[in-house]
């Protein structure tokens, strides 16, 4: 059980069907009650239907489920402190929701995405924030999916640096990648600048 005032910020990460939502969902029941399931995806056919519908079975009923596929920064800022957890799934389909509704407003992007930032640091609630690794794969042949890779990509750095922890899944098993055993992280430093 998480203490009654702990604020921790976790990063999730992981390739699809990777376990990242239901890791999630495990390390929520540590967590008393009034916990919010802000949930970035949008149905747009009846596969993708399916999986929402699904997604809602494998909560259980003590979370607030406010589903808003832009708006992420000001929900955490009306929803923070408020309740004790709030776990985001996911950052991978909000980055996608944000290039689509405002693909030719950088700068309105650019702002959604820091007051995002900014809540995530100054929020009183405990985040478990899910994203997607989309870099490993081929560099996308069309300007748009370069584009998607690059943001995701870095609000994914961003996030690592707001979160004192993180985990990448892989086959389902949580790899802890953060916080690093510092004789390990000194060691990769030295590495970096000798």
């Amino acid at each position: 059980m998480v203490a009654e005032n702990t604020v921790r910020k976790i990063l999730i990460t992981g390739g699809m069907r990777s376990g990242k939502s239901a890791f999630a969902l495990e390390l929520a029941r540590g967590w008393p009650a009034n916990k919010l399931f802000l949930a970035t995806a949008q149905s747009s056919d009846p596969e993708m239907e399916s999986r929402i519908e699904k997604h809602k079975k494998e909560r259980s009923p003590d979370f607030q489920t406010i589903e808003e596929p832009i708006d992420l920064g000001n929900v955490i800022k009306r929803e923070g402190g408020l309740k004790k957890l709030i776990i985001i799934d996911c950052l991978t389909l909000w980055i996608n929701n944000l290039l689509f509704t405002l693909e030719k407003n950088k700068k309105a992007r650019e702002e959604k995405k820091q007051l995002f930032l900014e809540n995530v640091q100054e929020t009183e609630s405990s985040l478990i924030v899910i994203t997607n690794e989309v870099g490993w794969g081929v560099i996308p042949d069309n300007a748009l999916g370069r584009l998607y890779v690059e943001e995701l990509g870095l609000i994914n750095r961003q996030m690592a640096l707001c979160c004192s922890e993180m985990y990448l899944m892989v086959a389902g098993l949580p790899q802890r990648l953060k916080p690093v055993d510092q004789s390990i992280q000194k060691m990769r430093l030295r590495k970096v600048y000798e």
